[in-house]
This record gives structure tokens, C-alpha cells and sequence, in this order.
């Protein structure tokens, strides 16, 4: 299967180069209102970019058209539209001033500002510029994203993120994870952003939409910044500093970036955010048809996290934002719940312009690190939680007790949180019985590494129409495991399913967690209770085909996807001694999707717009097997996802006002 969508997406680039050639030029300098150049700035004519070099200019070879319209983008500018016509003026279009954007936007939704079109004028009006998120989802990403709001109430798996074309999407779930590139907002500005079924020229996308930032260090405005900011979210304090060259004279461009973020204590006590990054990119533009990329990234976090409790807890204590994971050792606060995280990314981009019609963009990229959240384990021993349902006052049928256990919730904090001084003595004496820890605080693991490959063209056909495709080629490996963080002073622990022995006592076989070494001893840094990897390969190919008309704007778009999925065990868990260790049998997907739209101008200013889209996805690996973490079994009858969407809008693209309204179904 691989080598037929490969072998298609070779034909879709033989057909798109195939396509007549026609000569031409057309030239011009950005600059900023009191006429100083803006290198790196992103010129788009239909489906192909391009950039100012380092004097602002930019010099079009062979332009395919004669007349029409080039937008164009800048980082800290508000973008701008102008339209040409090489048969009645010069094909120097002069001096083109940006204006500084008022909201320091990066590139925002296209404002037609050199244009007011009437309903009956017979000259062509742009299209939809889809070049970062609207209102409504800047809003709804940043203001509600605490919340974890979801776009449309679709999962996270539907909307693909991209990074200088390669999704970043994690393979075992779908999601893309923006904490990985966390503190990089100084180069993360330049992308372009679709919402919902549009059509996107780097992907076919998703429910949601599609987002492709573009990292390359020619992207980046040339600047020297350190900035500070004090904040009462998740962290207190930030400090970010970010130097870019940008594209020079002699061909190179650099931008280096470091940022640090760090916090004590938020909102909810006992949480505290410790994180850092950077970013390094060097790119060197060999000639006028190619340049070559380098870009590598991390952003290494650790942060404590609040457990959820009950209402009851929330009341006693007349405190919403109670959390019952810490708890207080030798006077500081300790929380049990830490999230430590670090996945760094390495990017390596060339990017062809074959001519002035047709642009190659072919990302490499390899990511690989880890993720890590602690939590309590205990063996046959009270329940460490503060908020176990026995320790409220509503569990007790004496009024006497209830009065005591709520005088001591909202009194003694050795009560209503985590007593690690217990935990630690009650470990002593079980040293000093020669029993193994009674209380543990053990680190749930995913090690990763993810291989990816991603390429697409672009191609001006002719003035009516433009071509897109591509291809991603993606795979992953996960290993899921546990490992003792902490042993709280108990000297071993003894790996075996306490749950297994407490259902089926007795049985020695059963309440192994790995019959390989059974009741197997194991100390702080050892792996235990389950161990296995995940492996999933992906291949797609994609392609899209937009018209462009005066009045009316449509599309087609179809992809392709296969999809195959294993899991091996480390460990053979007496549960199931044949469905848990060795390489479980590959399941594999084909699945395919199609998709439509048009766009009806009303005037340049006013568009109503209509898609829709039928799509087969595969199961993720998450959601395939009943059990990963000590079996192979996969649920029953599993098979594709089907999902069928439309919706329609009615857009305003006005240069003092935007606005949408959408009206959108999925089954």
C-alpha cells in the first residue's frame, strides 16, 4: 500500500510540473511607515510564497499571470493586499508600506485595504485569506484554554498543528501536545491557520482546522528582544529573549531564542510550574531556486498538578480551589502529583521554488523524550488520600464523629492534606519488621521517539486555478512503563498485583505482574507493575484542487491514509500469561476522505462560504485495546471512524471590522 500512495503522489507532481510555463516579472520593496526595509517578509500570489531578502525587496521571476492581486504578511505588520496589473503599469509595483499592527498580530486574516469593491464590478475580488485564527478562535484557544475548551466539541485529535509542514500530532492519540514548544512565543508568530473544513495548501486538514507554523529562521523578523512578564496563571514570572538576523546579504539567517518560566504557587496551593526552552535556527538560501533549514527546539517542564476531589471537601473547607495532593515535610510544601516533561524536536527543511508557479516545501523531523507524572502507591495500608470517602464527616454515623472529623478538616492540615510524616513512619516500622514500603510515590512513563517525513507542492496551474498535494510519513515508538520515584523510606518494594491478590487469593500465578521474575524485589529506579511499547506507522497522501472566479470560489480535495499498529510486551502478567508479552499481531487501516466547498463574494468584503467532507479515520492506538497496560486485547468489532460534516458561514472582512458566523453538523 505504501508504495502505490508514494507512486501517486509522484504522478500528482509529474501532472503539476507538466503544467505550461509562462514568463514574466514583477518586483517591488516592503517597507515599514517611515520607509525602513522588512526582510523576510511573505509575498502570496494564489498558492505559492515567497520573501523580501534582506533589503526588503522581493524580485518575482516568470510570474505566470498578468494581472491580480499579491498579499502580503510581516511579523508585527498589519497585512496588506495590493493589486497589479503588468498590462497598464510598470511590473515594479514601487514601494509598499506596512503599517504597524495595532494587536502585534503576526500574520492576521487578509484586509483588502488598497481595494473597495463593488458588487457589480467586473474586476476580480480576492478570495479568503486563511492566515491565522479568527476572533472567535483566538479567543476561544487562549481565553478558555484552562478550561479545555474544545473547538466545536470535537476532541483534540481533530485538529491538526503542523510545523514547517510536518504534523506534530502524537501518533498513539492523535493530540498535539503545545507544551513542547512552550515559552517559544517570539518565533512561534508566523503561521497560517485554517478553521474548520476549509481547504489549506500544506494539508487536507481537519474537523477543526489546521494550523502550520512556519520556524524557518528567514520567517522570523530581524530583532534583538528580551521581555519580562509577570503573570497570576500557571507561572508568576517570565523572562524571554530572542535574537534573529534575519535573512542577510550573504544568504544565512539565525534567530536564537530562550525563554524561562517559573511560579511557587498559583491559584491552587501546592502547584508550582518550573519550565524552560529555546529554539535555534539556521537557514541558508543557496539560490535564487533553493534553501536549506536546520531547526532544533525543546521546552523541558515540571509542574505540580491539582487532584480533583469531591464537593464535599470544596465545602468543608469553603475553598474551590482545594487540592488534596500536597501535603507538608519538614515545614516546605510537597506535592505528590508532579508532571515532568521534555520532548525535543529536531527540523530539517528545504524548500524548492521550481519556478514562479511551482513550490516544493519537504520537512524531515525527529522528536523523541519523555513524559512523566507521579502519584502515591501503597500495599496493604490505609489509603493515603486526605479526601478518601472514609475520612469525610458524611462517611461517619455518629454525630460526634461527624463533628470531630469536620472540626479536624477545617482545623488540622495534617488532616486535610497529605501527611507525609505518617507515610514515612509507618515505612520505618515496616523496616524494622523486614516488610517491604507500605507507601511508595512511583512515576507513570512514556518514552517516545517519532520519525517524520512530509512534503507538498504547490502550483499555479493558471489564473483560475491552483494545485496542492502531498504526502506525510510518520513512525512512532512508545514505551509505557512505571518506575519508583520515591521509596518514602521503606527499604524495597515487591512487584506484584496487590488488586489480583485481594480477587484471587491465594494464586501466586495470577498476581504476577511479570511471570518472567516473579515477586521480584525492586528498589527506587526500577521498573515495575507493567512495561510495554507502542508502535504505529502512518502514511498519507493528500491533494487539493481550488478555482477562482470573480463571484464564486470552490474546491476539491481527497485523501488517502493506511495505518498499521502493534504492541509488544516487556512484561508476561499473570492475568494473561498469552496476551501480554512478545509482539502482539499488527492492525492495519485503510481510509480515505473527500471534501468540498465554495465561496460566493458578495462584494470584497462580504462572503458566504459552504463545506463539506466525508472521512474514514482509524481507531487510535489508545482507544484499540482494552487493556494496553497488561494485555493485547483489543475491543470488539473495532473498525474505522466514519464522520460526515458540513457547515456554512457568513464572513465580514472589514478593515475596522471581522466577524463570522457559522453554522456547522457532524455525525
Amino acid at each position: 500500500m505504501m508504495k502505490k500512495l508514494l507512486m501517486m503522489f509522484v504522478l500528482v507532481i509529474g501532472f503539476i510540473l507538466s503544467g505550461k510555463a509562462q514568463t514574466g516579472n514583477l518586483s517591488g520593496k516592503v517597507t515599514d511607515e517611515n520607509s525602513k526595509p522588512i526582510p523576510g517578509a511573505v509575498i502570496t500570489i494564489g498558492a505559492l510564497q515567497f520573501t523580501t531578502d534582506a533589503t526588503g525587496v522581493f524580485n518575482i521571476n516568470g510570474a505566470s499571470f498578468e494581472k491580480g492581486e499579491i498579499s502580503i504578511s510581516a511579523e508585527g505588520f498589519e497585512p496588506l493586499v495590493v493589486p497589479f496589473d503588468i498590462t497598464k503599469t510598470s511590473n515594479n509595483l514601487g514601494e509598499i508600506k506596512l503599517a504597524t499592527s495595532s494587536n502585534n498580530s503576526t500574520i492576521n486574516e487578509g484586509t483588502i485595504a488598497t481595494l473597495d469593491m463593488e458588487e457589480d464590478s467586473q474586476q476580480q475580488s480576492a478570495g479568503l485569506l486563511h492566515s491565522s485564527s479568527d476572533v472567535f478562535v483566538n479567543t476561544a484557544g487562549f481565553v478558555f484554554s484552562a478550561a479545555y475548551f474544545r473547538m466545536r466539541g470535537y476532541d483534540g485529535e481533530f485538529s491538526e498543528v503542523m510545523l514547517n509542514g510536518l504534523s506534530m500530532g502524537n501518533s498513539e492519540n492523535g493530540r498535539s501536545m503545545y507544551s513542547n514548544w512552550g515559552g517559544l512565543n517570539d518565533v512561534t508568530k508566523v503561521k497560517e491557520s485554517v478553521t474548520g473544513l476549509n481547504p489549506a495548501h500544506f494539508s487536507f486538514g481537519g474537523l477543526v482546522g489546521t494550523t502550520n507554523y512556519d520556524l524557518r529562521a528567514s520567517s522570523q523578523r530581524k530583532q534583538t528582544k528580551i521581555s519580562y512578564a509577570y503573570s497570576n496563571k500557571t507561572y508568576t514570572n517570565r523572562v524571554m529573549v530572542t535574537h534573529s538576523t534575519g535573512l542577510m546579504e550573504n544568504g544565512w539567517a539565525f534567530t536564537v531564542s530562550a525563554s524561562r518560566r517559573w511560579g511557587n504557587e498559583g491559584y491552587v496551593k501546592g502547584t508550582f510550574y518550573d519550565a524552560s526552552s529555546y529554539f535555534l535556527s539556521a537557514e541558508k538560501k543557496i539560490n535564487a531556486k533553493h534553501s536549506i533549514s536546520l531547526t532544533t527546539f525543546g521546552a523541558p517542564v515540571k509542574k505540580g498538578m491539582q487532584s480533583a476531589s469531591t464537593q464535599e471537601a470544596y465545602d468543608l473547607l469553603d475553598n474551590n480551589y482545594y487540592n488534596s495532593a500536597w501535603g507538608y515535610q519538614d515545614g516546605k510544601v510537597r506535592n505528590s502529583k508532579v508532571k515532568n516533561s521534555f520532548e525535543p524536536t529536531t527540523l530539517l527543511t528545504h524548500v524548492f521554488d521550481i519556478n514562479s508557479k511551482t513550490k516544493l516545501t519537504s520537512t524531515a523531523g525527529y522528536t523523541f523524550g519523555r513524559t512523566g507524572t507521579t502519584a502515591l502507591n501503597w500495599y496493604n495500608s490505609a489509603d493515603p488520600r486526605p479526601d478518601y470517602y472514609h475520612y469525610l464527616p458524611s462517611y461517619q454515623t455518629d454525630q460526634n464523629l461527624i463533628d470531630a472529623y469536620t472540626n479536624a478538616w477545617q482545623n488540622d492540615e495534617s488532616v486535610s492534606q497529605i501527611n507525609w510524616d505518617k507515610l514515612y513512619q509507618i515505612n520505618y516500622l515496616a523496616n524494622y519488621m523486614g516488610e517491604q514500603a507500605k507507601y511508595i510515590i512511583e512515576e507513570r512513563r512514556v518514552d517516545m521517539k517519532q520519525y517524520g517525513f512530509a512534503s507538498y507542492i504547490n502550483h499555479d496551474l493558471n489564473k483560475n486555478t491552483f494545485l496542492s498535494g502531498g504526502l506525510d510519513i510518520r513512525s512512532y515508538t512508545g514505551r509505557n512503563y512505571k518506575v519508583i520515584s520515591d521509596m518514602l523510606g521503606g527499604e524495597y518494594w515487591v512487584d506484584v498485583d496487590q488488586f489480583a491478590e485481594r480477587d484471587f487469593s491465594g494464586d501466586t500465578i495470577t498476581s504476577q505482574n511479570d511471570l518472567n521474575n516473579p515477586d521480584r524485589v525492586v528498589k527506587e529506579g526500577d521498573t515495575y507493575g507493567y512495561d510495554y511499547e507502542s508502535h504505529v506507522n502512518t502514511q498519507n497522501i493528500w491533494g487539493l484542487a481550488e478555482f477562482t472566479y470573480s463571484k464564486v470560489d470552490f474546491y476539491a480535495a481527497l485523501n488517502a491514509t493506511t495505518t498499521q499498529y502493534w504492541r509488544v510486551g516487556n512484561m508476561k502478567n499473570g492475568r494473561y500469561p498469552d496476551n501480554s508479552y512478545g509482539k502482539s499481531e499488527t492492525q492495519s487501516f485503510f481510509n480515505y476522505a473527500a471534501k468540498l466547498g465554495a465561496t460566493y463574494k458578495i462584494t470584497g468584503r462580504h462572503f458566504i462560504t459552504g463545506n463539506a467532507m466525508y472521512m474514514t479515520s482509524a481507531p487510535t492506538f489508545k482507544n484499540s485495546y482494552i487493556s494496553p497496560r497488561v494485555s493485547d486485547k483489543l475491543i470488539a468489532n473495532m473498525d474505522s471512524r466514519k464522520v460526515l460534516s458540513g457547515d456554512i458561514s457568513y464572513i465580514i472582512r472589514h478593515p475596522r471590522i471581522k466577524g463570522r458566523i457559522t453554522l456547522y453538523q457532524t455525525n
